[in-house]
């Protein structure tokens, strides 16, 4: 049988080209089988690792669950403190406002005071009535920053601003000698006044003047001794406030708030460590699923059972056709006669020249091909 196929023409080759057409389909009905196994298990695979992820996402939503009755306390009492220190915040403000206007009452009696002490000094020691005024204390007798400052803003004006407007008002800036001129003026006039004043007025009323002094000392140590209080209220601690009761309440609700926090982690906690509850949970979550694994497993049965069959079929062609058998020969002489491709050269050797069989045509093809003839 195998040297007769050698010498067999057209019809073996036709043969031989459907069996392998035959062979060719049942290894691609195989291999599209074996696929579906693979993904059907792939699918499995996901499937149940999908499914462990809900396991785990069921067991965070019972923790939560747990954990959320005490939230919602937590939550309804931490509102309640909020609005309990909004409460005590108001009172603090409410209490120190008090306390500041109590101060400014008294701040201003006393400053009253002082200023009618002033006012008698004029009566009682004949102090002239601007002697008590404060531009001229600050001018004879500048004790502090405050005096200074009014000093220098009164020789601006004496020595700027005048001497300049008498300037530009009545000779319209465009004579520079006569600036310096009213310079001088002015400089004559407010040294010879200054001289006049100091040594005559000041003199003259210096007891009424020294009081003026030590009364004007003491409403500025007042206004100093205001701002500072008003510092000292701004940061006045609660302790010197009466607090007592918007205190209690802020506490209680700290410590409930706080005993709520601890029974809500105990209660996780709990949670946590009962191993039988995230079996049952587990349990209860594979159970909800499992119809749907055993319909995969059914149908990854049902692929495995038909590639089965396909096989036995396909192994019972390969016996029936005996291609090892009928073709070693012809596989020796060509190892691509498997190919369609090469049956067809094959084909049209025999039927378009004058290759008589199968022998021949191969000769002609190696001839061709430039391989070696060895039949």
């Amino acid at each position: 049988m195998e040297e007769s196929i050698l010498h067999g023409g057209e019809k073996e080759l036709l043969e031989l080209k459907k069996t392998l057409q035959e062979k060719n389909r049942y290894n691609a009905v195989l291999d599209s089988m074996d696929a579906a196994v693979d993904e059907q298990k792939l699918n499995i695979e996901k499937r149940k690792a999908e499914i462990e992820k809900e396991m785990n996402l069921e067991v965070i939503r019972r923790r939560e669950a747990v954990a959320a009755p005490f939230y919602t306390e937590i939550a309804a009492c931490e509102a309640e403190l909020k609005s309990a220190l909004e409460e005590r915040s108001k009172k603090r403000i409410e209490l120190i406002a008090q306390i500041m206007q109590e101060e400014n009452e008294m701040y201003e009696k006393r400053k009253e005071n002082l200023e009618n002490q002033r006012k008698l000094v004029g009566q009682t020691d004949g102090v002239p009535g601007i002697c008590t005024t404060r531009l001229f204390l600050a001018f004879f007798c500048p004790r502090s920053g405050k005096d200074a400052l009014i000093l220098v803003i009164g020789l601006l004006v004496l020595f700027l601003i005048l001497p300049l407007s008498v300037y530009f008002g009545v000779y319209g800036g465009n004579n520079r000698s006569m600036l310096t001129t009213i310079y001088l003026v002015f400089i004559v006039i407010f040294y010879t006044l200054y001289l006049l004043i100091n040594n005559l007025v000041k003199d003259k009323y210096l007891i009424g003047i020294n009081k003026l002094l030590k009364i004007m000392e003491d409403l500025d140590k007042l206004e100093a001794n205001k701002k500072k209080r008003e510092k000292e209220l701004e940061n006045l601690p609660d302790s010197a406030l009466d607090l007592g009761e918007f205190d209690e309440e802020v506490n209680r609700l700290q410590a409930v708030i706080e005993e709520l926090t601890k029974q809500k982690d105990l209660a996780v906690m709990n949670f946590d460590s009962d191993e039988r509850l995230h079996v049952a949970i587990g349990q209860e979550v594979q159970e909800k699923f499992k119809p749907e694994l055993d319909h995969m497993r059914a149908v990854l049965q049902d692929h495995m059972d038909s590639y089965e069959r396909m096989q036995v079929e396909y192994n019972k062609f390969l016996d029936d056709r005996r291609i090892e058998e009928r073709y070693g020969i012809l596989l020796q002489a060509e190892p691509d006669i498997f190919s369609q491709t090469v049956i067809d050269e094959l084909i049209f050797y025999i039927t378009h020249s004058d290759a008589e069989n199968i022998s021949k045509a191969i000769i002609k093809r190696k001839k061709k091909l430039g391989q070696p003839m060895s039949l």
